[in-house]
């Protein structure tokens, strides 16, 4: 198996679009195909390629790590700010977080409209860390087989038993 993604990216997208493209590997019978945003936002859509952004957003953002986050980390308080360190803590680009505040009622319908169109990039400098923010570059991509890797990885340790689980649970492997 082997997956491609554009390294001309910040590492924020690189992190959502190869969550992405794990989806389509591991549950899509057909290709890929490119998403736009706006797929993305739709709580209707129900496309393959909008199961596979919310496939990557609740692997890259589950619920349990974002509260705890917000709640150790940010006071409970949601502003562009907090956006910033929640994309810089969990490695990844601000829409998805904003859709997943806005699912979760951390954030308005409101909210999610001013944020959606929010330039965050104007705050980096008052961020020591802004990783999520930084082009990867290079040439990158993951090969071999998924089912293996991740038994590997739970064997070491570095992945939990729930997480290993739910990955195996909906796991239909064809090449």
């Amino acid at each position: 198996y082997n997956i491609k993604i554009n390294c001309n990216k910040t590492l924020g997208d690189f992190n959502f679009a190869l969550g992405h493209e794990l989806y389509h590997h591991l549950f899509s019978e057909k290709g890929s195909a490119i998403c736009s945003f706006k797929d993305f936002t739709s709580k209707k859509n129900k496309s393959e390629e909008s199961l596979a952004n919310f496939f990557s957003m609740f692997l890259l953002l589950s619920f349990p790590a974002l509260e705890k986050f917000i709640n150790t980390n940010c006071e409970g308080i949601i502003n562009e700010q907090t956006i910033v360190k929640i994309c810089n803590y969990f490695r990844i680009s601000p829409r998805p977080v904003i859709v997943r505040l806005l699912l979760l009622d951390y954030i308005s319908d409101e909210q999610f409209e001013y944020y959606k169109n929010y330039n965050f990039c104007k705050l980096l400098p008052s961020f020591i860390d802004n990783s999520a923010f930084n082009i990867v570059g290079g040439n990158y991509s993951v090969e071999g087989n998924y089912i293996e890797q991740a038994s590997r990885l739970f064997q070491k340790g570095k992945v939990t038993k729930e997480r290993f689980e739910d990955l195996l649970r909906f796991t239909r492997l064809e090449k």
